[in-house]
């Protein structure tokens, strides 16, 4: 019953219980606390940083916990502790000085053990996207990413191949192809009813939409060696800012639910890229995933998130700012779910 649970502090933006004081001093011996050593692994900064896990049992509790930590700074604190990249990981394959041209930042590699390995590629097995798994909770199926950089001139015969070979039947874009005058990912789709062909992918663009969300596009690929054909959407968010991040959590939230929706009919895994594949990439899959555990009723822990996707990829989540953003746009999410639960309660009483 949420009805009596929460009430709006902070103007618009969040919710928190009626006993925010009385939950603050509980939880003061066990909130949030920063690693004393910047040491620590990963894992040790988690055991000291979300002792949640032995005192939230419920959603409501870990977000009132995630409050506190935004407000008294915490959580930002053991964010900026976490290590960038996994302890003894190889990235020997990415590393070849073959491969080098088909990288497009030199310190964001994929690692060996988590990497998208090619088949068919006639330039080898080798592109800069990495596979990252996130459960959810029981009896839902997790979700399933490849969170790539953008797509070079060099790799976009490659993309489509990744596209084909893994089943990908949504393309999430989380950047436009030039900011600030650089350009953050070639354009390597064809424009509206027209078609380009890449190794052996020959990819239609049959259909362009745009919303408040971002633009919506669909494709044919028609493999020439097969005949088979499969529909590809993409979905690319254009309103995240040159600098910072997005300042509309709502509009960023309405494109994460369009990814939510479409995931329920296409299913499979989802192709997610930036620029580097691991800032506004890592954004976006945490958000997801993130969701995943609202619907569920179950506490969310955007540390654990975090931990978990740079096992697979490095420096998921790039920075404080992206992370702070993630903590305000779920507790935004929670809010208003919480709203529709009032309403809900008061239409029947």
């Amino acid at each position: 019953n949420y009805k009596n649970v929460v009430q709006p502090i902070h103007s618009n933006q969040t919710f928190l219980s009626e006993n925010t004081k009385d939950y603050q001093t509980a939880l003061e011996s066990s909130d949030v606390t920063e690693p004393k050593d910047e040491s620590l692994t990963d894992q040790s900064s988690l055991n000291d940083t979300s002792k949640d896990n032995q005192n939230s049992q419920t959603l409501e509790e870990s977000m009132i916990r995630l409050q506190l930590s935004l407000e008294d700074r915490t959580t930002l604190s053991a964010f900026e502790k976490l290590k960038k990249k996994r302890d003894k990981e190889s990235m020997d394959v990415a590393k070849l000085s073959e491969n080098a041209v088909k990288n497009r930042y030199k310190d964001v590699l994929p690692y060996d053990s988590s990497r998208v390995i090619l088949k068919e590629s006639p330039t080898g097995d080798y592109i800069n996207a990495s596979f990252v798994h996130m459960p959810l909770p029981h009896p839902r199926k997790p979700n399933e990413y490849i969170a790539a950089q953008g797509p070079l001139p060099e790799t976009c015969n490659d993309f489509w191949q990744l596209v084909w070979e893994q089943n990908c039947r949504i393309i999430v874009m989380v950047t436009t192809l030039k900011e600030r005058n650089r350009v953050k990912c070639h354009q390597y789709w064809p424009d509206l009813y027209e078609s380009s062909t890449y190794n052996d992918m020959q990819v239609t663009c049959f259909s362009e939409t745009s919303s408040t969300a971002g633009i919506t596009r669909d494709f044919l690929i028609s493999n020439q060696k097969t005949n088979e054909e499969r529909h590809v959407t993409q979905l690319q968010y254009i309103n995240w800012p040159d600098h910072g991040v997005p300042e509309d959590f709502s509009n960023f939230l309405e494109f994460i639910q369009q990814l939510r929706d479409l995931r329920r009919d296409a299913g499979g895994i989802v192709a997610v890229h930036c620029s580097a594949g691991v800032g506004r990439t890592g954004v976006l899959i945490l958000m997801e995933t993130a969701l995943g555990y609202m619907d569920a009723d179950e506490p969310i822990y955007p540390l654990e998130f975090v931990q978990k996707m740079r096992d697979q990829r490095v420096m998921m989540v790039q920075t404080v700012v992206q992370y702070k953003f993630i903590c305000e746009a779920l507790l935004k999410a929670f809010n208003d779910r919480c709203k529709i639960q009032e309403e809900g309660e008061e239409d029947n009483p």
